[in-house]
């Protein structure tokens, strides 16, 4: 069900957040994020996580979607901080681990002083494109509140869509301070794409024909059979045809 909501830009992220089921927020605060923060500190629902370093913050933002399969959602402080989680975002996108981070963003492409914006010119979320599946910004939002709701259930979107990954969502932090913004808000709850059923019959009877006809079968897990719950079925299929297991970069025990 759709509702309006009118306050800040903040507001607007926050409560579109809730909408879409995400309970925990991670991170290391900073000023630009603050328009958010009020917003939180004025809600009792949400519980946020703080860390001393943005990388702790991600791997602890990693850590709660491995074990829950929720979206890991990680607050990030500008250009600065953005930087400093890059190598625990580098290894969610190696795992496919469904993460989004969102961070203030100071318009730096008019002034001299950067401070922990980016350099004169350049965008704060191209510059985290290579360690993410998609990096976005949302700036000139100011005519079109609704923007944050779309851009934020978008970047939830392409998270959790195998392949899955971390999406990166810059918002201007004027923005996030910006009174009186208006939009409706109730799209969150269905921002997952549905996922295909199980395979066709025929397919699966194709495979078990080509395994059953191998002369020396091998079989390589990864984490998905973490995901799924399927290391029991994992073991009877090993010991059905004799063959030996080799395991991906392994995170969770898939295989005993």
């Amino acid at each position: 069900m759709r509702k309006t909501i009118t306050g800040t830009g903040g507001m607007l992220l926050l409560q579109t957040l809730k909408d879409a089921g995400v309970e925990y927020l991670f991170t290391n605060p900073g000023s630009a994020e603050t328009g958010l923060f009020a917003a939180i500190a004025e809600d009792a629902d949400n519980r946020l996580v703080v860390g001393k370093h943005e990388g702790l913050v991600a791997a602890m933002a990693d850590g709660y979607h491995r074990v829950s399969g929720k979206v890991g959602v990680v607050i990030a402080h500008v250009m600065g901080g953005s930087y400093q989680l890059a190598g625990q975002l580098f290894n969610a996108q190696v795992a496919g681990s469904s993460l989004l981070v969102i961070a203030g963003d100071w318009a730096s492409e008019l002034q001299d002083y950067r401070g922990l914006a980016p350099f004169p010119g350049l965008s704060q979320a191209e510059s985290m494109r290579p360690i993410t599946k998609e990096a976005r910004c949302a700036y000139q939002v100011h005519t079109n509140p609704k923007a944050i709701s779309v851009a934020t259930i978008r970047a939830l979107r392409e998270a959790t869509t195998p392949p899955t990954g971390p999406v990166y969502l810059s918002i201007s932090a004027e923005l996030l301070h910006t009174e009186g913004l208006e939009a409706q808000i109730g799209e969150g709850a269905r921002y997952e794409i549905e996922r295909p059923g199980p395979a066709r019959a025929q397919t699966v009877a194709a495979i078990a024909k080509r395994l059953g006809e191998a002369q020396c079968p091998v079989l390589m897990f990864g984490d998905d059979v973490w995901r799924d719950g399927a290391q029991a079925e994992a073991v009877r299929l090993a010991e059905a045809l004799e063959a030996p297991v080799f395991a991906s970069r392994q995170i969770f025990p898939n295989f005993p």
